[in-house]
């Protein structure tokens, strides 16, 4: 019987997989068992898959917030696809958000520790 590793097959996290058709997929990592048809329905949906591009701010100082959090990001920073936009808040400038009551993200602490 021949076992088959698929290098980041794991739909859950990513991780390597091995099997085949007949004993199924395993995920070490997730400790999970995956049919070829599971695999192949995540890989489809997968490249299916086109997120909307986020809009790039005319003014590239703005930083947004989120008034859950209470923290405020850079407009690149992965983290603010996860802010729901009614939870959205726009912050001109770090005096700002800390008048308003916000502490900086870690994308922004660690640009300025790269800058420094």
């Amino acid at each position: 019987m021949t076992i088959y590793i698929i290098k980041d097959g794991c739909f859950i996290c990513g991780g390597e997989l091995k099997g085949n058709k007949e004993s199924k997929y395993l995920c070490k990592h997730c400790n999970v068992l995956f049919t070829e048809e599971e695999l192949m329905k995540a890989k489809k949906q997968r490249e299916e898959y086109k997120p909307e591009p986020i809009a790039k701010p005319k003014d590239p100082k703005m930083f947004l917030g989120s008034v859950l959090s209470m923290k405020y990001h850079r407009q690149d920073c992965p983290y603010i696809i996860k802010i729901l936009e009614k939870n959205k808040v726009h912050i001109s400038s770090h005096e700002e958000a800390k008048k308003m009551g916000y502490s900086p993200c870690i994308c922004l602490k660690v640009k300025e520790e790269k800058e420094a």
